[in-house]
């Protein structure tokens, strides 16, 4: 606890300073520290000062490739640590590593830093995490955003502008994905899919996914439980979660304007949709 105090005064000061840029060893030690930091469910010295510091070290501060190398494989692990939980705080790990991961890739954008394989490792990992992850609260209360599908989508889009980046991975990435249109457990009212999808208009852009496999994709999604008549309770609630997480994905999908294809493959869909 007294490790945690020091180092948030040290981010606190930093930020008070203005987030300036600093000399390569304090930067690399900064970039460290708030990286220990980070999974706490503290929302002030995670949200505030260890996040905006990571974001700010890693992409337009002086930190080593060395140290930006060690900031890719702490967050890489951290994805899996309590993959499968739900309710507790290991999702911030997760969640904000995510968003560490994607700023580094970014950095990798202007300033390559990371291999092909490394990278596919990370998609990867980013997919299995994307299908596996049960804790998909947005905002917990005392505690600030967990919000994982958000982060994931910042991620998936940063990932799509990577030169390594082929059919292949947009393949897996809609894979993942699909389930979580019809998500039955929870309401996802925070914009979750809009911050997801971001990645689709990127992968078109670069070739790696065509409008035909996008309109395809739509037809194949995880059907709606259509409505009985005398059903369980349980079951009108968990209906009505998917219907209304289906109708709001395909609003999100049908506002990027993608084509009028896809627009016309949107339509049909939400007409298929059961009452």
């Amino acid at each position: 606890m007294r490790l945690q105090e020091a180092i948030r005064d040290e981010l606190f000061r930093y930020r008070e300073a203005g987030w300036p840029h600093l000399p390569v060893s304090k930067a690399d030690a900064l970039l460290g520290d708030a990286l220990q930091v980070l999974p706490t469910p503290d929302s002030e010295l995670r949200d505030v000062l260890a996040m905006t510091a990571c974001e700010t070290l890693i992409e337009g501060g002086n930190c080593s490739p060395a140290a930006l190398k060690d900031a890719f494989r702490i967050s890489l692990q951290r994805l899996h640590d309590g993959l499968g939980e739900s309710g507790t705080d290991s999702i911030f790990g997760r969640s904000f590593s995510a968003l560490v991961l994607a700023s580094l890739l970014r950095r990798d954008c202007r300033q390559l830093l990371f291999s092909k394989e490394e990278w596919k490792t990370l998609f990867s990992a980013a997919c299995t995490q994307l299908s596996k992850e049960r804790d998909l609260r947005g905002y917990v209360k005392g505690k600030g955003w967990a919000h994982a599908l958000a982060h994931f989508g910042d991620l998936f889009e940063a990932a799509a502008h990577s030169p390594f980046c082929a059919a292949e991975h947009a393949d897996s990435f809609l894979s993942a994905m699909a389930p979580l249109t019809a998500e039955a457990h929870t309401f996802f009212c925070h914009f979750e899919y809009d911050r997801l999808l971001r990645a689709i208009p990127v992968f078109m852009q670069k070739g790696a996914l065509s409008e035909k496999a996008l309109c395809a994709w739509i037809t194949t999604l995880p059907p709606i439980w259509p409505w009985k008549s005398g059903e369980p309770e349980e079951h009108l609630l968990l209906r009505t979660a998917m219907r209304f997480n289906r109708v709001t994905f395909l609003c999100a999908l049908f506002a990027l304007e993608l084509s009028p294809a896809v627009q016309n493959a949107v339509r049909a869909a939400c007409k298929e949709l059961p009452e």
